[in-house]
């Protein structure tokens, strides 16, 4: 297990790590995927990354008849899923165990979060999948940090494009603190300023726990939309076809308020707001629909 994979298994116990992954927001973005599922009238489901096994519960609960197997790297976690008979085992996204087109339907969920480059396990889950490929996040597009919607500005301290730059501050961006009236600093500045980022072939990623070593045990990766979307296609080409991506949001509320900000621009305003697909969280490749290039 690669070092920066290893804080489940180090420093997280079981019940934790399933009280994290049972919370309403979890569950209901788990019942989304299930529902797609159903849609697409899957008959297989390959789960990378699957924990313990909270996206077999929730399929159990929506009473799927999905054949369900799980990987993950936490072998605590596999064998608290096999004392409870759920069929997970040990392995790698980044090197899945299984044939080619081996499932309906392989997913991820807020696994890729964690890695330091998308595409190995991105290329893996679409050689394993004989139809549908979905994956979700749980940090936010970097265009969604940047980006601050007109009506939220006047309460955004340092809205500014421009890399953060610790050792001259612009003006509009004083120091990180607590102000009245709910003004805040922008996400990026939020994100960006506190600790140090590192780049990767997406975005940018922090390390989000360290060991006693200061190396790295957890990472969190923010994305480049454009770029993720860049690299699927270019998977594609690799393969010599075309996928079709979609995308969706776990919190409507999301899409709605978007929507509505977008809505209420002018047509400058438009040209420069970041696509909406930058503010999802659920993202499908659909392998029934390539083309052969």
């Amino acid at each position: 297990m690669d070092k920066h994979l290893s804080y489940w298994e180090s420093s997280v116990a079981v019940e934790d790590f399933t009280n994290w992954h049972s919370t309403t927001a979890h569950i209901h973005k788990l019942s989304l995927l299930g529902n797609y599922m159903y849609d697409k009238e899957s008959s297989s489901v390959l789960d990378c990354g699957a924990g313990n096994g909270s996206l077999y519960k929730v399929l159990e609960g929506l009473k799927l008849n999905i054949k369900y197997k799980g990987i993950d790297l936490t072998q605590k976690l596999v064998t608290d899923a096999q004392n409870n008979m759920i069929d997970i085992e040990y392995g790698d996204i980044e090197q899945i165990q299984f044939k080619d087109e081996s499932y309906d339907m392989v997913v991820a969920t807020d696994v890729i979060t964690h890695l330091y480059d998308y595409r190995p396990a991105l290329k893996e889950m679409l050689r394993v999948a004989k139809r549908h490929v979905v994956f979700t996040t749980f940090k936010p597009s970097i265009q969604s940090l940047k980006y601050i919607f007109p009506e939220q500005r006047p309460n955004i301290i340092g809205w500014y494009p421009g890399k953060w730059d610790r050792g001259n501050l612009p003006v509009t961006c004083p120091r990180l603190g607590f102000y009245p009236g709910r003004t805040r600093h922008s996400g990026y500045i939020q994100t960006v300023a506190k600790e140090k980022t590192y780049a990767s072939p997406f975005g940018f990623y922090k390390h989000a726990r360290k060991d006693e070593q200061d190396n790295p045990i957890l990472i969190h990766h923010y994305y480049d939309i454009h770029k993720l979307y860049a690299n699927i296609k270019s998977i594609a080409k690799e393969n010599n076809t075309e996928y079709k991506i979609n995308y969706s949001f776990s919190n409507d509320q999301t899409r709605l308020r978007y929507l509505q900000y977008y809505s209420e621009m002018s047509d400058k305003e438009k040209n420069e707001v970041p696509h909406i697909s930058a503010y999802a969280d659920m993202f499908y490749i659909d392998k029934e629909k390539a083309t052969n290039g």
